[in-house]
């Protein structure tokens, strides 16, 4: 059996109950991932549904939590009627370079998504970037065909780690209950059934390639990528796989992309379907 080792940020997004009021803190984090962005978002829409108070406890340093603000977490959160203590600042227009945190709940989220993996990783080659172009499309799409809950995703450009870092998380039923009729007995084997070829909670021929074919992508350009669910979390790299766990379950699944980026291109192509390369 694999070592498992605590899973931190699976742990930050468990949230906390009391006094009928469901909170998740932020507080002591020096930098705080997309991943943890959207799932806070996908926690609170959850406590929205069901009608109990949410609160999101904001980074104590000052930068973490204005990038949080940046990413616009705290309008996604006042828009679902929760309490956030994050701070107010000035926008600016980064579309090239991040997507705040946004509600998935369209193809339209779904596509700027993957045109912005496009436009990324098309100097590493074109083949590769219109690959992950669909992959990424596929995995976006799939949220919102099995999670039976709004998702919400964001990503972000590292630009001195040359790395491009993408996050999609819901609320929902989580992987386990998705895969169980395929033979998943734990959350360790859902997201391991996950990430196999044409797996899939439905029986369509062209379903189950989203996430495996991603995997291998990413793993290529020598990335990684993050699938957790209930109590378990894996995170992939191009040759061996990170187990963790937590005691309580998350409720949902977040999946988080680190994608390698190269340098710039000279003549960058539009990503496929684009009305310029039509």
């Amino acid at each position: 059996m694999p070592r498992r080792v605590p899973d931190r940020l699976l742990a930050r997004l468990l949230p906390e109950q009391a006094d009928g009021v469901r909170r998740v803190s932020f507080a002591g984090m020096r930098w705080v991932p997309p991943a943890a962005m959207v799932a806070a978002a996908a926690q609170a829409h959850r406590a929205h549904d069901e009608g109990v108070p949410f609160v999101l406890v904001g980074p104590t340093d000052e930068e973490p939590a204005h990038y949080a603000a940046r990413m616009r977490l705290g309008r996604v959160l006042a828009e679902l009627g929760a309490t956030h203590d994050l701070p107010a600042v000035r926008e600016h227009d980064r579309q090239e370079d991040l997507i705040e945190v946004i509600r998935l709940d369209s193809v339209h989220a779904v596509d700027r998504l993957a045109r912005m993996v496009y436009r990324k990783v098309r100097p590493r080659g074109a083949e590769l970037a219109a690959a992950l172009h669909r992959s990424v499309a596929e995995v976006g799409e799939n949220v919102m065909d099995h999670s039976g809950t709004i998702g919400y995703l964001a990503a972000q450009t590292l630009p001195r780690r040359r790395e491009l870092l993408i996050a999609i998380a819901d609320s929902g039923v989580g992987v386990l209950a998705t895969l169980a009729h395929r033979g998943a007995q734990s959350h360790e084997d859902a997201i391991g059934l996950a990430t196999r070829e044409w797996v899939s909670r439905y029986d369509q021929p062209d379903r189950g390639r989203g996430l495996p074919s991603a995997l291998r992508l990413i793993g290529r350009e020598q990335g990684s990528l993050y699938i957790a669910s209930g109590t378990a979390g894996i995170r992939h790299f191009p040759s061996t796989r990170r187990y963790s766990a937590v005691d309580d379950a998350y409720q949902g699944t977040i999946v988080e992309a680190r994608i390698p980026l190269g340098p710039a291109a000279a003549h960058p192509q539009s990503p496929p379907g684009d009305a310029a390369a039509r």
